[in-house]
This record gives C-alpha cells, structure tokens and sequence, in this order.
C-alpha cells in the first residue's frame, strides 16, 4: 500500500500513461488499521502510517482526535517526525504537513508558538511570522514576550538571512501601523 501510494504521490508530479490504482480491499484494511488506532488511542502509530503513507486526510484528523483526548503533545511529535524524517522527500507533502499543523496549533490552550514559528519559515510565510511575535509582544503576560524574543533567536540562528529580514520588514510595518492606529 504504502508502495502504491507513494508511486502515485510521485504520479503527480510526473505525465504517466497508467495511472496507478489501489484495490479497495487493501484500501479498507488500512482505514481499518487507523480506525483500530483511534479505538486504541493510538495516535502515534496513526501518525507514522499517515506519514509513510502520505494521509495527508488521515494525518489531518489524527492530529485533531489526539487534540479532542488531550493529546496536544502528538503536534509536537508529528511536526518532529516530518522535520526530521528521512523518508518524507516530498517538499509539497511536507508543506502539506507543515500547514495542517500550524493550523492546529493555533487551536491549542497553549498554542505551541515555536514549533508554528518553524513551520510559517518552513513554508516561507515571514509576514506570518512577523503577526504571531507581534501578538506575543503585545500580550500583558511577560511569558509571550520571553518566547517571542526566545522565537526571534531561535529562527536566528537557522542562518535563513532573506526569511529573517523579510519577517523584521513586515513586524516593522506591524508597528508603524500599530503606532499610527493608537495615536489616532
């Protein structure tokens, strides 16, 4: 399955003569297979086989079950997995992945403002960026402000010079238009 899947991801990108099809007996035994894993409460194992499978469907409500059981570490895991997974070459199914989780995590109690940071400069989205840390400075809670200093160095040290100083051009544009709004 994972085979045939991955061929057809690579279909995609390339003009093929037969498209590949997968059998809907071996389609069902790995719906089966994370329906079993949701029952169990076994998100992590759902989220390797969505991952070597690329479920990007699967992968998307696995992370909100796991969201839905208290779970919220499994983003973190997930986004850990697809930086540093060897098997996922695909730079479209990674960005795939990267925008699911980033989405997630702004569902969060305690969004994981890092790892969205990562992901909004893995998909080069500096303005992004730029309005998560705005909103941390702007917080009341003196624990934003350290993360979002923590988050400016940390994206730093990446040594992504064009995605740092795009990010600075649109906080500073943040701030000029936040000034401009409040002496108005």
């Amino acid at each position: 399955y994972k085979s045939l899947r991955l061929q057809q991801e690579s279909e995609k990108n390339n003009e093929v003569d037969t498209p590949i099809v997968i059998d809907p007996k071996m389609e069902a035994i790995v719906e089966q297979m994370f329906k079993r894993c949701f029952d169990d409460l076994c998100f992590e194992q759902a989220i390797g086989i969505a991952l070597d499978t690329r479920r990007i469907d699967l992968l998307e409500e696995t992370c909100k079950l796991a969201i839905a059981n208290g779970k919220d570490s499994l983003l973190g895991y997930t986004f850990n997995l697809c930086v540093e997974a060897r098997n996922i070459t695909s730079r479209e199914f990674r960005a795939s992945v990267m925008e699911i989780l980033t989405k997630l995590y702004r569902t969060l109690s305690v969004p994981d403002y890092s790892n969205m940071c990562f992901a909004l400069q893995f998909l080069n989205r500096p303005s992004d960026v730029a309005s998560v840390l705005f909103e941390l400075l702007q917080s009341n809670d003196q624990t934003h402000a350290l993360t979002a200093y923590q988050i400016a160095f940390d994206l730093t040290e990446t040594e992504n010079q064009g995605f740092i100083m795009n990010t600075m051009q649109h906080f500073n544009a943040l701030l000029s238009t936040n000034s401009q709004s409040s002496s108005t």
